[in-house]
C-alpha cells in the first residue's frame, strides 16, 4: 500500500491457500503441529493501547 491504497490487486483464493501452506511448511518441526504446551502469553504494549484509544475516540467523534 502506498499513501492508503493498494498497489497491487488482491490474490484470490487459491493463491492465498498456497501461500499459507507454504508459509506452514516453512516453519520448524517444533513450531509446525502445536497442539499442546502452555498458552502463548500475550501483551499489547501501551503504545498500542493509546493508539487504539485515540482511533477509537476519533471514530466516535466522526
Amino acid at each position: 500500500m502506498r499513501g492508503g491504497r493498494r498497489m497491487a490487486p488482491l490474490p484470490d483464493l487459491p493463491a492465498i491457500r498456497a501461500h499459507a501452506a507454504a508459509e506452514l511448511a516453512s516453519l520448524p518441526e517444533a513450531l509446525s503441529h502445536r497442539t499442546s504446551g502452555p498458552p502463548l502469553l500475550v501483551e499489547i504494549a501501551p503504545v498500542l493501547e493509546r493508539l487504539a484509544r485515540e482511533a477509537d475516540r476519533r471514530a466516535d467523534a466522526a
